[in-house]
């Protein structure tokens, strides 16, 4: 399968469109998580009380200024998804706390996601070491799946505005390859042509991209991610895309080729895409 190593120095990759105003920053609340010595019945908010599991984060909602702080050197099994969303000048923050590695969310092929916000704004992510790899199996191809290390994504025909995505490593991540055109003939375990704009391109190591609730019946307004910035972080060993910005247009396509989505915008008028 194909590799790729990207390897991103501060602000290599920025994306703004406007630039929100700045706020007085807000002080929160600071968790913490230890895989080994946490437990998710206690207040999180110090180290002697630590949280223990991701599903604990996952049910959550975080709030401006909050901190969610991952011990280092430790591991977790699952997807990470905090809920919630910061706010200029406060966004909600995912770091590690203590001495050594990175602090590895591995999804292992168990969710799409390794690390995941929807609908949500104004959050950073620090210091993580994120994974998301089905085992090979006896045939190529077949261990590739719709996979990602880190996504954040949208349909809420909002701007959702502030992520920065800083000095993580996202590595080994067996997503399918889907290639807009081609043919069908074509197709193989792990590989798939004639998906269309909107089936390709969406799995990768660090992925950005917006949708509809329903592509039957898509909205009138789009849902744009404003003010992101990737720098300092490196994506190795993806079996398709490293890093992925995108924007739904509605020409998703079915096994046969064939288009089932609506357009996003009527004939004659500019495509969100």
């Amino acid at each position: 399968m194909p590799k790729f190593l990207h390897v991103l120095t501060a602000a290599a990759m920025i994306m703004t469109f406007t630039q929100p105003a700045t706020a007085t920053a807000q002080a929160g609340t600071t968790y913490y998580v230890d895989a080994t010595g946490g437990d998710d019945s206690t207040s999180g908010i110090d180290e002697a009380h630590a949280w223990k599991s991701l599903g604990k984060v996952n049910e959550t909602t975080f709030h401006p200024g909050d901190r969610i702080l991952l011990r280092a050197g430790q591991r977790w099994t699952g997807q990470l998804w905090p809920k919630g969303s910061g706010e200029s000048g406060a966004p909600i923050t995912v770091d590690r706390y203590g001495e050594g590695g990175k602090p590895r969310i591995d999804g292992a092929g168990q969710a799409g996601d390794a690390v995941r916000l929807f609908n949500q704004e104004f959050w950073t992510i620090r210091n993580l070491e994120v994974t998301n790899e089905v085992p090979p199996t006896g045939t190529p191809g077949e261990n590739l799946r719709d996979l990602r290390g880190i996504h954040v994504s949208g349909d809420n025909s909002q701007t959702l505005d502030g992520f920065v995505i800083d000095a993580v490593d996202v590595h080994d991540v067996t997503g399918q390859v889907n290639w807009i055109g081609g043919s069908i003939a074509g197709n193989a375990p792990g590989i798939r042509f004639q998906t269309g704009w909107d089936g390709s391109k969406k799995t990768g190591g660090i992925v950005f991209d917006t949708t509809v609730p329903d592509i039957h019946a898509p909205p009138d307004k789009a849902t744009v991610l404003n003010d992101v910035v990737i720098q300092n972080s490196t994506v190795a060993n993806t079996s398709f895309a490293g890093i992925v910005f995108k924007q739904y247009t509605g020409d998703g396509k079915n096994d046969a080729g064939e288009t089932i989505a609506t357009a996003t915008s009527p004939p004659g008028s500019p495509r969100w895409g």
